[in-house]
């Protein structure tokens, strides 16, 4: 998360625009394949907390964790666009 925040203020300053690639954790830490989505939707709400339009990714790709994580993940901001 600390290398991302440094990467977009950056981009910001230099008025370069990018997209976000999310992965699956490859070690779990205690996660059952159930929990993945919420632990997913959680890290990228907490990624795109309070930052700027300008400073947001044109759009995010991410794994599929099934319709109502997707749900989830686009009402809470309508404006980013989620490939999968």
């Amino acid at each position: 998360l600390e290398a991302y925040a440094e990467f977009r203020l950056e981009a910001e300053r230099k008025g370069f625009r990018h997209f976000l690639e999310v992965f699956a954790p490859n070690d779990p830490n205690n996660l059952t394949p159930e929990q993945f989505p919420a632990f997913m939707n959680d890290c990228i709400v907490r990624l795109l907390a309070g930052v700027s339009y300008a400073s947001r990714p044109l759009f995010l790709k991410m794994p599929y964790h099934g319709p109502a994580a997707l749900q989830e993940l686009v009402s809470y901001d309508p404006h980013l666009v989620v490939g999968i």
